[in-house]
């Protein structure tokens, strides 16, 4: 590769690497794995859940820890999660995402009461926006119920070849990010691709799409 190829590799991935800084500037990640209180079993509407026995866990968690290494049968059903997180007056002005990088098996998110949304799959990231379902200035609740029941429709070939651990077992983040911003929602991807072409020993051409939200 010649030296004016070089240098033009170098200025793009220049002004590639000084847009990605200047879009991300806006951009906070918060982990928010500590602290949450977790309770086994079914909750319905009609359930008092201030009369539950909650038990205070750090996340990353899972419910079958010792039942699937000491019985041959293990804990299937509903697992239920919750946290307080209190957000500042400073993010008015923002957009507010919750990513879970992952939950066993089919997960339902609700804040402050609101339902944000149903994620099947225990492997895949997922995110959702929660901005208008916050209060700011105060304490807000997110519950997560999570499932880890064998069901053919979130895995639909051989579901009962293996036992499915229930919980958030990965990490969760809150993403705060100014009203213009990469996407987070894209499958929870970062929002930029980058795509290589017509490879040679000589030469080779870069593709880069951005996916910006406002």
């Amino acid at each position: 590769m010649t030296f004016f190829r070089w240098a033009e590799l170098l200025m793009f991935f220049s002004l590639f690497i000084s847009f990605s800084v200047q879009a991300q500037q806006g951009r906070e990640i918060k982990g928010i794995d500590k602290h949450w209180q977790f309770y086994k079993g079914t909750i319905n509407k009609n359930t008092d859940t201030n009369a539950l026995a909650w038990k205070e866990i750090n996340i990353p968690h899972t419910w079958n820890n010792i039942d699937m290494q000491r019985d041959t049968t293990y804990y299937e059903g509903d697992g239920w999660y919750k946290k307080t997180l209190f957000l500042p007056e400073k993010y008015k002005d923002k957009r507010l995402f919750i990513k879970f990088e992952g939950v066993g098996n089919v997960a339902d998110i609700y804040v402050n009461g609101r339902f944000m949304g149903e994620h099947k799959g225990g492997y895949a990231a997922f995110t959702y926006e929660i901005t208008d379902a916050v209060h700011f200035g105060e304490n807000n609740l997110v519950m997560v119920r999570a499932n880890n029941k064998l069901r053919p429709d979130v895995i639909p070939i051989n579901y009962r070849l293996f036992a499915n651990y229930g919980g958030i077992y990965r990490h969760v983040n809150l993403i705060v990010t100014n009203k213009l911003n990469i996407s987070t929602l894209d499958y929870a991807s970062p929002g930029v691709y980058v795509d290589q072409y017509d490879v040679s020993e000589e030469s080779a051409h870069l593709s880069v799409e951005v996916k910006i939200e406002n």
